[in-house]
């Protein structure tokens, strides 16, 4: 649920960026915040409190680069969780 919820917030804050929709924008940061430091997904989580606080304050100068480092740091963890769904990270026992 996690993965496609959290994509689906992603694509949505990267249109609201784009279009400049300060409300869309805090609304998708604050979710995937949440979504995010509920697995400890902490500097993602962090990365979204940055753009969200960027949008509350009216002024998204720097969401864009802070978008691209979501989007680096989102793919990397989707690909560490698809990883450890297919059993591919072994437990210690």
């Amino acid at each position: 649920i996690f993965k496609e919820d959290s994509t689906e917030r992603l694509k949505n804050l990267g249109t609201a960026l784009r279009d400049k929709d300060f409300g869309q924008i805090e609304m998708e940061a604050h979710g995937l915040k949440g979504s995010c430091g509920n697995i400890g997904a902490l500097d993602i989580a962090e990365l979204c409190s940055r753009i969200e606080i960027e949008a509350e304050s009216g002024r998204i100068d720097q969401a864009d680069d802070i978008f691209n480092r979501l989007q680096c740091s989102f793919a990397l963890l989707t690909e560490v969780l698809d990883d450890f769904q297919v059993g591919r990270y072994a437990t210690a026992e």
